[in-house]
């Protein structure tokens, strides 16, 4: 036996076992050291959390939203994650975390990790701020409804002075609340949403219950696209034609700063009078209120002359019965003038784009996680902020209720140098027969000669050429 070769076998084994215990031994250290600086980064992260506690905000708006999640089987409620806020339905608690979250690992900022680093720790850490809500009961899950039929909410007919705004689902799981409110306290009314989440049909919901309430109300609807008022066509409430241009819209508005003028030397007559009510209680001729619904209102604001309008409208108009409703896709701070931005005592957000569209409007965000179509966000006085499902109501039904003889007055006319009222061109008939012989069309005649191409216009042309016409035979 060659014992040199049986050495060397043994001391090369020896070696290597040698090598893999020093291995074994690196790897130890290398784990444990790699578990040391984890734990580290998750102190790290623990304190600087424990640090945010101190400014940490509960957003109640968003926290009534989360009431729509589900939980698991096991009764545990996902945590949400926006960018900005970290909602916990668990313990029915929006974190505010400003500057907080760029501080943490990137695995911390993922929403599972911040989960189950919050429920590592009991919660969110105690500190002076620590808001007493964290004791609380997790909020109790209802089932809001997909959607809610208007008839289905009216008891009886109408009156502008108890509208129904939609239905509420409070906390507790009660059931719905009816929310109504009338147009004396809603007074001048925001209504902002993206397309296709409900804006337009609450819109007409409120105009239908306008339309046949059983108090007087005079309706004035301006609609560009000439689609959401399409129905009140030939409603008898309106004061005029449904306005669907832009230069019909600035009539419009400086025809309803006229009628603030005449009732502002009516009112004069009655010294100490400073509403409507109480000017109808004294007045041989009472007034019935006027409400102005303007739909796509954000898209005529960049007319000096409607925003001119409005903005006398939304300071003066209120004690004389003159009301606002407008709606818009795209409300802008930068766009929407101050004064007129102040006066809006109603607001009413449906589903925005973002966060910072939601705050146009509310001053906060929360609208931009709606996701049920009809579903808003709605400020009204001396409620504050309150979740409703608006109700809805279609065409058909509204064709039924509101058909009748139409507008009571014609379109109010530009004047000379562009003031509203009727007589401005005498030689309109002359001019509307020169269009004919040139061979325009009645569409294009109204179009030129009135600025407006609806039915309205379109048969006051047809009536003056059979004037015309029937004098000539004469």
């Amino acid at each position: 036996m060659n014992y040199e070769v049986v050495g060397m076998v043994c001391g090369v084994g020896l070696s290597l076992a040698a090598l893999g215990v020093a291995l074994a031994v690196i790897y130890q250290i290398g784990l444990g050291a790699w578990q040391r600086w984890h734990v580290i980064q998750l102190d790290l992260a623990t304190r600087r959390l424990t640090v945010d506690a101190q400014r940490v905000t509960v957003d109640q708006a968003r926290l009534q939203i989360t009431q729509q999640v589900q939980a698991d089987p096991q009764g545990v409620y996902p945590m949400l994650w926006d960018g900005q806020h970290l909602l916990d339905p668990n313990r029915g608690l929006v974190m505010s975390l400003p500057g907080g979250v760029e501080a943490l690992t990137p695995a911390l900022v993922q929403i599972e990790g911040m989960a189950r680093l919050l429920r590592a720790a009991g919660g969110w850490p105690p500190g002076r701020a620590a808001p007493s809500v964290l004791d609380e009961s997790p909020p109790v899950m209802v089932n809001w409804p997909g959607m809610v039929k208007l008839a289905d909410l009216l008891t009886a007919q109408p009156t502008y002075q108890s509208l129904v705004l939609g239905v509420h689902l409070d906390g507790a799981g009660a059931g719905q609340e009816l929310v109504k409110s009338s147009m004396h306290e809603l007074v001048h009314v925001a209504v902002g949403g993206s397309s296709g989440w409900g804006k337009s049909v609450f819109l007409r919901s409120l105009a239908y219950q306008l339309a046949i309430s059983v108090d007087p109300v005079d309706l004035v609807l301006v609609d560009l696209e000439g689609v959401t008022f399409a129905p009140f066509a030939h409603c008898d409430r309106l004061l005029w034609p449904v306005a669907d241009t832009e230069e019909a819209a600035r009539i419009v508005c400086e025809a309803l700063t006229d009628e603030l003028d005449r009732r502002k030397a009516a009112f004069g007559e009655h010294p100490g009078v400073d509403s409507l009510a109480a000017y109808n209680r004294l007045a041989d001729a009472p007034l019935a209120p006027v409400v102005c619904l303007v739909d796509e209102a954000t898209a005529l604001l960049g007319d000096k002359g409607v925003e001119s309008a409005l903005r006398t409208l939304a300071l003066r108009a209120r004690k004389y019965g003159l009301w606002l409703v407008l709606g818009g896709q795209d409300w802008k701070a930068s766009s929407l003038d101050t004064a007129i931005r102040n006066q809006l005592s109603t607001r009413v957000q449906f589903r925005a784009m973002s966060d910072s569209q939601s705050r146009v409007l509310l001053q906060k965000g929360g609208a931009e996680l709606l996701d049920t179509k009809g579903r808003a966000l709605a400020w009204l006085p001396g409620r504050g902020l309150v979740e409703i499902q608006t109700p809805y109501i279609g065409h058909a039904d509204i064709l039924a209720a509101v058909a009748g003889a139409g507008p009571r007055e014609a379109f109010p006319e530009p004047g000379p140098g562009g003031e509203t009222g009727p007589g401005a061109d005498t030689g309109r008939d002359e001019a509307i027969w020169q269009l004919y012989q040139d061979g325009r069309s009645p569409t294009a005649i109204a179009f030129e000669v009135y600025g407006h191409g609806n039915t309205f216009y379109i048969r006051k042309v047809k009536e003056s050429l059979a004037r015309q016409q029937q004098q000539c035979a004469d």
